[in-house]
């Protein structure tokens, strides 16, 4: 594999990485968090100047999870947080699932664990990593999936490095790269049952309805494990059937370089990606294809890609200077003619869920705050 392609792999793969851990019954539940429902807010009992990497949203907006940090020495410096918004309780996930961390231990970036919730709101699957330290190279994965109906845990798989997952209805899709991608697993939490795939892909996104799933593969030979190829042009952006029959093909992977978002309704998909032309402070470029294969739009939307929405606006994480000068971070939606609007300013971490997005603003970095999104005129 040339180091280009490796590069490639590893974005694509790192771009999957999100999220975190889940809740156990049997530990006894934090205090509610504090709400504001006139305004969406919701106070977590944090330690001060815990520092947010990430946050995820349930398509129906009732579970948020942070992950962060806290600028302190130790192995319980990384922290991730479960919020139901409808009752207001919150939950520290990494302790409550892991249990406590044996000598030697902590637990990796949060950055690096990966939580996704079920399109039926019915489950969400976490892997929580533990690496040793001193030995970074050491790390092990375990694999939860968790039911939001009755509150209980089980532990699915445990493995010598990394895993990832993506759900697709009520399947797990779930894949190891440090097993060169064997074909993928799918496991089903009703009948407790795992079933091999004879193929080999990655999962980049599914489609929240369930019909298909958007991966990376060679088209042309499903069961070749992507990691074992050596001509990047040969590893494309392709839909698959839930049972890996491929439907089309989008683009080559190496046009690439961000992690690919499919629209709530499936409709669409949208990544960024800059022009082999393109100089180094070139802004960068949103590619749309609708997944039916038809139609391609491109537009100008500086900054990181949040979510595609059924109506086709971008919702987008930037940099931009306040009255006094000061570098801050901003949400913004950007129409199909590229005009922006900013929605949300000095911001610390952002995600979208349903027709809401939610903050944490760094000036009340305890507080998770949701704003409706704009509606297209």
């Amino acid at each position: 594999m040339t180091p280009k392609f490796g590069r490639l792999i590893a974005l694509l793969c790192a771009a999957m990485l999100a999220g975190f851990a889940a809740i156990n019954a049997d530990q006894p539940a934090t205090a509610p968090a504090a709400t504001t429902p006139a305004t969406n807010e919701w106070k977590l009992p944090l330690e001060k100047d815990t520092y947010w990497e990430t946050l995820s949203v349930s398509a129906d907006c009732r579970w948020v999870i942070c992950g962060g940090w806290i600028p302190k020495p130790g192995s319980k410096n990384k922290v991730a947080w479960l919020l139901d918004t409808k009752s207001g309780k919150s939950m520290n996930l990494l302790e409550s699932v892991y249990g406590d961390l044996k000598e030697g231990e902590r637990f990796v970036d949060p950055r690096s664990m990966e939580l996704k919730f079920s399109s039926d709101g019915k489950y969400f699957a976490a892997s929580i990593g533990v690496e040793i330290i001193g030995e970074l190279q050491i790390i092990k994965c375990y694999l939860y999936l968790f039911s939001l109906e009755n509150m209980k845990h089980i532990k699915v798989k445990e493995s010598e490095g990394y895993i990832f997952l993506r759900w697709c209805k009520d399947k797990l899709y779930v894949a190891c790269p440090q097993d060169k991608l064997k074909p993928m697993m799918i496991y089903d939490p009703v009948q407790d049952k795992t079933v091999e795939q004879k193929i080999s892909y990655v999962i980049v996104e599914e489609d929240p309805n369930g019909n298909f799933l958007l991966v990376a593969c060679d088209p042309d030979d499903p069961t070749n494990s992507i990691t074992a190829i050596q001509d990047a042009s040969k590893v494309w952006l392709s839909i698959l059937s839930t049972d890996g029959k491929l439907i089309r093909k989008l683009v080559m992977a190496a046009e690439v370089s961000s992690q690919p978002i499919l629209s709530p309704n499936g409709k669409y998909v949208a990544y960024e990606y800059r022009a082999k032309t393109a100089t180094a402070t070139a802004e960068k470029k949103v590619m749309i294809h609708s997944t039916d294969g038809q139609d391609k739009w491109e537009i100008t939307a500086p900054g990181k890609l949040l979510k595609i929405t059924d109506d086709m606006q971008l919702i987008t994480k930037d940099v931009d200077k306040n009255n006094q000068g000061k570098q801050i971070d901003v949400v913004r939606v950007v129409d199909s003619k590229g005009n922006k609007t900013t929605i949300a300013e000095d911001i610390r971490v952002a995600g979208v869920g349903g027709d809401k997005l939610f903050v944490v603003f760094y000036n009340a970095l305890n507080t998770i705050k949701a704003i409706p999104l704009p509606k297209k005129p």
